[in-house]
């Protein structure tokens, strides 16, 4: 994908500033946090929206899971996107994606606390609409309910506000904090006490104060900043927030964390390669009492591009890049349309993650995978340990990853599989291994790292699709690097 190398570079640098500044802005003192994350009684989020003003159309879940309907258990991620046009006269749109999530693990006092999805259904729960407010530990289902939606913004609503031709209600009503358009002790959407501290969504802060105030010039950007050089916004952008402690943890059974997860999908408009782009930034608030040590962010990825029972996945670790490829040259139409013969690459650029003490980012730590099959160390994890070991560069069991074959049949420990070019053989990948053709998911893994109460961390993830002109695949060789 050396071709998107400039455009994830200039993607990096637009997402990349104001990362863990929007915290600072109320100069209010922070609260005491006595009390360790509890489970509440809030029901699992319906709500739903589409991230599709580019060549992507998409679904979003308020569930922690993305990329798929929950309810038709059918992927979600069309590109290059047909038109409602053909939809209607009963064309299969294809996709490149199934399912996807973050997870987050980590030890409080001791003990393993986890928020980590993979299909959100009534046997895997993990995520609640909301955030957790100031002092508390749980939340109440009154305020999940609320929260179960999404604000959706356009580019052009935010040039219109800016020029003075008008401002409309996305504007008016973005969930920036402190915003009197929807947060009010009457006669408003949300009061204070619902609607959290300073921790929503990020605007443009003219002035400075911490307040949303769209009515002075205020508008929603991709990160909070004061500085209007640094006010990005894209074509459409998509908020909505998330906690770990509405209920139980049911698939894994996991302790809960106290997470406030500040969620954004965001696209642009282009004529180039950010056409076939769609990106998420997640940023992640420690809201207990309690550190999170040991603690590990990962994105996981069910990349069933097409045809879903001949891919393969790999990785670059110099770009913190996961990718799926196909398995040989020809996508084929199954209980769900393929590519065919016009094969693409699908990749998820880690842009942006957790730091180190010294305040350099950890970047990918170990490269992960397993398969849609049981009975195997690479079949799908369910236990909170068995996500935790995958989260550590393991397979489910616990078994250390090594070079060559399928990454656990070797001697030399590795923390990355297959991280060579399918293109190039004697690179170690799948299709150098002549593994078999496969339903195969990916997790990217970030850590360890110290989470203390009260902090956060921000993780920005981008999808990058290129299709590589028809006869670039050979069997199953393709040259990631060149696209």
């Amino acid at each position: 994908m050396k071709k998107l190398l400039i455009i994830s570079c200039l993607l990096a640098s637009i997402v990349g500033f104001a990362a863990r500044t929007e915290v600072t802005n109320n100069t209010a003192a922070q609260p005491n946090r006595q009390l360790t994350a509890r489970a509440g009684n809030c029901v699992a989020g319906n709500a739903r929206a589409q991230l599709d003003i580019n060549n992507v159309r998409t679904e979003l879940q308020n569930t922690g899971d993305i990329w798929w309907d929950r309810g038709a258990s059918t992927a979600r991620y069309g590109v290059p996107k047909l038109s409602q046009a053909d939809l209607q006269t009963g064309k299969r749109q294809v996709n490149a994606l199934f399912a996807g999530a973050i997870w987050v693990s980590g030890l409080r006092d001791g003990n393993l606390a986890m928020a980590a999805i993979r299909f959100s259904s009534s046997t895997n729960v993990q995520f609640w609409p909301g955030p957790i407010q100031e002092g508390q530990a749980t939340i109440e289902s009154r305020v999940c309910n609320k929260f179960d939606k999404f604000w959706t913004v356009t580019s052009k609503e935010i040039v219109d506000h800016i020029n003075g031709r008008g401002t409309s209600d996305a504007i008016a009503n973005w969930p920036g904090q402190g915003n009197e358009n929807i947060i009010g002790q009457s006669g408003k959407e949300f009061t204070p006490q619902e609607f959290g501290d300073e921790k929503m969504a990020p605007f443009y802060d003219k002035d400075a104060d911490g307040i949303y105030e769209p009515a002075d010039g205020e508008y929603p950007t991709i990160k909070y900043t004061t500085i209007l050089d640094e006010a990005n916004y894209a074509n459409q952008m998509i908020f909505w927030v998330l906690n770990d402690v509405g209920n139980n943890h049911i698939g894994p059974d996991a302790l809960p964390i106290g997470l406030q997860v500040n969620c954004l999908a965001f696209a642009f408009k282009s004529s180039d390669e950010l056409d076939n782009m769609t990106f998420y930034t997640y940023e992640i608030f420690n809201e207990s009492s309690s550190a999170l040590n040991q603690a590990y962010m990962s994105q996981f990825v069910d990349a069933d591009m097409g045809n879903y029972n001949d891919d393969y996945i790999g990785c670059d670790v110099s770009r913190n890049l996961g990718y799926c490829v196909n398995a040989d040259e020809l996508d084929e139409n199954t209980t769900v349309p393929g590519y065919e013969t016009n094969v693409p690459i699908i990749g998820a650029d880690f842009f942006e993650g957790p730091d180190n003490p010294d305040g350099s980012e950890i970047g990918m730590s170990s490269f992960s995978y397993f398969v849609n099959a049981t009975g195997s160390p690479l079949s799908d994890p369910s236990t909170d340990v068995e996500h935790r070991n995958i989260q550590t560069g393991r397979a489910r069991n616990g078994q250390r990853f090594t070079v060559g074959g399928n990454c656990i049949t070797g001697t030399v420990p590795t923390q990355y599989c297959f991280p060579g070019d399918p293109g190039k053989p004697g690179e170690w990948s799948m299709c150098d291994a002549n593994l078999p053709k496969q339903d195969v998911r990916f997790v990217q893994n970030s850590g360890p790292f110290e989470m203390e109460s009260g902090s956060n961390e921000v993780i920005t993830v981008g999808m990058i699709f290129v299709q590589p002109p028809v006869g670039s695949y050979v069997g199953c060789r393709v040259d990631v690097d060149k696209w």
